[in-house]
């Protein structure tokens, strides 16, 4: 195992994390198409150069701009020569900036940076998870089983009989699309889980496991909707799910100086489910930017 690889790849996630956070709350770059690429291999000239992470910028008519990061994630602090080459690769792609994030640089790489106007020193840091400050509420709203009822009030009273719609069979016919009964079953069912569960996570981040019980009831116009070639006015759902609601330990953190800072959560016992949280702040402190990846559904409040 390349724990040396593993570590340098750990920073470089973060830094694309960061940045992505921070670009996507600037409202004057919405209009623009922004590419973020890891480990990008650029050939130029006939020389082929990695980036460590490689940031377009481009809003129209002519005006793209360039951004490299070169990340180093050792104990020792890097050097001249690192700086240097660095340097080159500004120069090779174009960029407007070229940043440098790592745990410390010598003097003389300090004054080699200082060479060149577009290049920009980032410290690093990494925290211990014991002692790791988490500035957010975070938790994890995992579904569990779901046990779901559907129940189908026709239009005109009687055309159901005495015992009602079986939705193990049949075939519906909404908004002109051909669909199973239990097929349009289970999608209403989860898709109003899915909702509630959103909902029920921001409303209480008690940790624990929670019976969620929602009630719908789903109208629709003549015609829209056909069981079995009987028209249905309504449709009512009752859902019954097991929500486990967690606060995730932290897996790593990062701060990266000038930039912001990002955490890594996992579930715990739910090895299958884990998030990664981005978190960028501005010059006055505030909280700018939230991005999460993964499975499950995560909250996190300032």
């Amino acid at each position: 195992m390349n724990l040396s690889g593993e570590k340098g790849r750990a920073l470089e996630d973060a830094v694309e994390r960061i940045e992505n956070a921070i670009l996507r709350e600037r409202p004057e770059l919405a209009a623009g198409v922004i590419t973020i690429e890891s480990r990008k291999r650029v050939k130029i000239a006939g020389v082929t150069h990695e980036f460590d992470l490689l940031v377009t910028v481009d809003l129209g008519a002519g005006y793209r701009t360039i951004f490299v990061f070169e990340c180093k994630n050792l104990i020792e602090k890097v050097d001249k020569n690192a700086i240097a080459i660095l340097s080159m690769k500004v120069d090779a792609i174009g960029a407007q900036r070229g940043f440098f994030v790592a745990r410390g640089f010598t003097k003389d790489a300090r004054a080699q940076a200082k060479k060149d106007q577009r290049l920009v020193l980032l410290r690093a840091t990494e925290l211990s998870n014991d002692i790791t400050p988490v500035p957010i509420k975070v938790v994890f709203a995992i579904p569990g089983d779901t046990r779901g009822n559907m129940s189908f009030r026709a239009r005109h009273r009687g055309d159901l009989g005495e015992h009602g719609l079986d939705v193990s069979e049949g075939t519906a016919i909404l908004h002109g699309e051909i669909v199973a009964v239990n097929e349009l079953s289970t999608r209403w069912i989860q898709e109003l889980h899915t909702v509630h569960s959103k909902k029920y996570t921001r409303l209480s981040r008690r940790e624990g496991d929670h019976l969620v019980r929602t009630r719908r009831r789903l109208m629709f116009e003549p015609g829209e909707l056909l069981v079995n070639g009987i028209d249905v006015a309504a449709v009512d759902l009752d859902i019954k799910a097991t929500l486990h609601v967690r606060k995730p330990a932290v897996r790593s953190y990062f701060a990266v100086e000038g930039r912001g800072r990002t955490w890594t959560f996992d579930s715990g016992e739910f090895d299958r489910w884990r998030m990664v949280v981005s978190i960028s702040r501005g010059e006055d402190g505030r909280i700018v930017g939230v991005s999460d990846s993964g499975q499950g559904e995560l909250s996190a409040s300032d």
